[in-house]
């Protein structure tokens, strides 16, 4: 991950207080070339997930997108989902709900 060249930079710019937001960060799953299959987007969310609870200087990390925004799955934008178009969920699902549940006291 880049992140922590990123932070690198901040610190020796004077900017240490500052925190790193992830925004709309996911993997997209279907059948394109650039698609990965449930597992896998599942463990890429979860090594995003792992370094923001070991890291005071990364801030919220938003996944990008709860819900597939369509049913072709040969299209990488229409895939990003926790579930999928029709709200069955997929792996990551379990995954994101894992760690709020563990990380916000519920």
């Amino acid at each position: 991950m880049k992140m922590w060249s990123m932070r690198d930079v901040m610190v020796a710019g004077g900017d240490a207080n500052k925190q790193i937001w992830i925004t709309e960060f996911g993997a997209p799953t279907g059948t394109n070339p650039n698609s990965v299959d449930e597992q896998t987007q599942s463990d890429t969310i979860g090594i995003v997930l792992d370094a923001v609870v070991g890291n005071d200087w990364l801030g919220p990390a938003f996944v990008y997108s709860v819900r597939d925004s369509g049913s072709d799955t040969s299209d990488v934008e229409q895939n990003f989902g926790l579930v999928h178009r029709d709200w069955t969920p997929k792996i990551a699902y379990g995954r994101v709900d894992a760690y709020a549940a563990e990380h916000s006291g519920r």
